[in-house]
Parts: structure tokens; sequence; C-alpha cells
């Protein structure tokens, strides 16, 4: 599986059929937000899109309507709330507990709230996705996995966290490799501290944490 990372929340993952002969990877993209400026226009082998949440930073209908002109047969899962908002035909409405198959990639969905930003805010829906049982990405969410992930997408900064809780859940999630999300709103600085705060956490549990830069990769 190889992971690639995007501006802020956006993350394409590929992955090749298990014994076929054409070994072109198959790729999942999750959350297309409005900030992934550097996600490709023309991005192919889209086999699967997942969208945890309405909000635009995770859900951009322009990135969405690229995939789906490149990928026709590429299939949506997203919550209710981001369905009453789509016209495609080939779209799967997803809550937490929901399970999907979209070869080569099987998808456990979790969850079913945002975190609450404030009480004078709406709670939007949102879920997260734990995809072939190896990447856990909670959305905008701290809703724990039903197993240890290998490795975790971290939400590590927003609106709706602080830095405690992105601790507290790494400690309680336990993976053996994370990498920060969510992090658009951050300096340089601000990653850095991330990277000082987090790297002695999850080394702590037994992990690794790595940092991935837009368009970086991280392959399991």
């Amino acid at each position: 599986m190889k992971i690639t990372k995007y501006e802020h929340a956006c993350l394409v993952v590929e992955e090749s059929f298990d014994g076929a002969q054409d070994k072109q990877g198959k790729r999942l993209v999750i959350d297309p937000g409005n900030f992934a400026q550097s996600l490709p226009a023309g991005l192919d082998n889209v086999v699967g899109i997942v969208i945890t949440h309405v909000h635009a930073d995770h859900f951009d209908q322009a990135h969405l309507n690229n995939i789906m002109a490149v990928n026709q047969t590429a299939v949506i899962f997203c919550p209710d709330e981001v369905a009453s908002q789509l016209t495609y035909d080939n779209m799967q409405r997803v809550s937490g507990g929901s399970e999907a198959t979209v070869e080569p990639f099987r998808l456990q969905f979790s969850g079913g709230k945002h975190a609450m930003i404030h009480p004078s805010f709406p709670i939007a829906q949102n879920v997260g996705v734990m995809v072939n049982g190896q990447l856990y990405y909670p959305g905008d969410s701290f809703t724990l996995p039903t197993v240890v992930p290998p490795v975790l997408a971290l939400p590590v900064n927003a609106p709706w966290l602080k830095m405690a809780e992105s601790i507290d859940f790494l400690m309680q999630t336990k993976p053996k490799t994370v990498f920060p999300t969510h992090n658009a709103f951050l300096s340089q600085a601000g990653n850095e501290l991330v990277k000082h705060m987090l790297s002695g956490v999850i080394q702590s549990v037994g992990g690794t944490f790595t940092v991935l830069d837009v368009g970086q990769s991280l392959n399991i």
C-alpha cells in the first residue's frame, strides 16, 4: 500500500490487485477538500472516493468533479449530509459500522459525528475509515478504531481540537506508524512543534512518527 498526502487532510491510497497481471495501482481518494490545491486534476485509476463529512476542507465539489470526469465508474462513499449535495449515481451512503468493498480496497467505517467546535455550531455527520486493515483515518473526530491500526493519519490542528486530545488519541490507538494530517493551518514553526511533541509520545508506545510533506508518500 502506498499512501500519498496532499494539503491538509487529503490522502490518496494506492494498491495493486493480488495476483493481477496488471500491476498498475488502483487508487482510493480520501477527503479531496479545497485546501488540496496540488491534487492532480487528471488523477486516474481511481476506483473509490471517501468523503468523511460535508465541510469544505474535506469536500470540494470541483475536485470531485475532476476526479469523476476521469474515473466515471469510481464509487463515492459518504454520509447522508454529503450525499444530499451530490447527483452521481455511483454513490454509497455510509455511517459508523458500515463496511464496503471496491477492489482492491476493503473499507470499514466508524463513528458518526464530527467533534464539537462549539455548542453554538451545528455538529456535522462524520465517519472514520479503516482501509484494508492497514490505515485508519478518523476524519474530524477522535473515534477510536475497533482494532489497532498499523498506520494512523492523526489530526493535529483544528478549531475542534487541542493537542492534549491528539496525544490521548495517539496513546489509546498505539499504531506502529503515525503521520500528522489536518495541518494546513499550521506555520512551519507549528509543524515543528507538533513533530517534537508527538515523536516522543509515539516512541513511548513503541511506534514511529513520520512527517509527510505535500505530495510525499509512505509505503507499507
